[in-house]
């Protein structure tokens, strides 16, 4: 936190580059590209205009991001390259699954929510640059200190984030193409407990906590919880979803942030367990 408290100036401008290359983005790759963008509009949306509305959200979701980042880059270890790598990859990976749960659980082509999930990455690839150049220092000796857990971890959250999904699917019935577009779910719901995973598996030697369930606490209810929470609450606040078959609507989304936050932090509570 003092590393934050020390560098919000930058946390800041780092969040507004993002945000203005997301922008630039957008001019050439049209919104039109992606029929999600056909739905009716919410009601702020319809008052202060879709752009700025989703501008906000996402404005947040990439403050949440650095913020996460510029904590936990003072554990990671090796060079400024190396923390550019691991600053840049693990939103990223998990950023563009959440893109694409469209293709799986709404039918969408796959190739326009392909390159709408494109232009979202590489903002984060530019934050990830931006604090590892900017606010990091090399530090190898960290590189022969630093204590990695096993591959195996990712598929252990992977498996945890795996099962409440579809206890999710199964039980609750929140919306998605379980029933409709039965692998389609399947391959996106394992990538994306994947993407967490291995997201754990490069930040945990910054992660926070001095126990197993504080630092799975940590890791589920800030490093993720917080960015998922505002990824889910994206379309509701952007688009009215009055349509989906779920009572009551925002339900649906508070349920998968919740359960998802859940289960996620009971995978790295099983990994951190297991290496205590």
């Amino acid at each position: 936190m003092k590393t934050l408290k020390q560098n919000w100036w930058k946390l800041i401008i780092i969040t507004l580059v993002t945000l203005i290359v997301r922008v630039l983005l957008l001019e050439l790759l049209p919104l039109r590209t992606s029929t999600t963008f056909e739905f009716e509009l919410s009601v702020l949306s319809q008052n202060i205009g879709m752009i700025p509305t989703a501008a906000i959200v996402i404005a947040l979701s990439y403050l949440v991001i650095a913020s996460v980042l510029i904590i936990v880059q003072e554990g990671l270890p090796g060079s400024k390259l190396a923390r550019m790598i691991l600053c840049s990859l693990p939103y990223s990976l998990i950023w563009l699954m959440a893109v694409l749960e469209s293709v799986a659980s709404l039918g969408r082509p796959l190739l326009p929510e392909l390159l709408i999930a494109v232009t979202d990455i590489i903002p984060i690839l530019v934050m990830g640059g931006m604090i590892g150049s900017w606010i990091t220092n090399d530090n190898p000796q960290r590189e022969e200190i630093a204590h990695r857990p096993k591959a195996v971890s990712i598929l252990i959250i992977a498996f945890s984030y795996f099962v409440g999904r579809y206890l999710m699917y199964t039980l609750i019935h929140i919306i998605s193409g379980y029933f409709s577009q039965v692998v389609a779910t399947f391959l996106w719901t394992l990538a994306l407990g994947l993407a967490i995973g291995s997201a754990y598996f490069m930040l945990r030697v910054g992660a926070k906590g001095n126990s197993p369930l504080s630092r799975g606490l940590w890791f589920g209810r800030v490093a993720f919880g917080l960015y998922w929470t505002l990824n889910n609450a994206f379309m509701p606040i952007v688009f009215d979803m009055s349509f989906i078959l779920f009572e009551p609507t925002i339900m649906n989304y508070v349920y998968r942030a919740v359960v998802d936050i859940i289960f996620v932090s009971l995978g790295v509570w099983i990994v951190e367990k297991s290496h205590s």
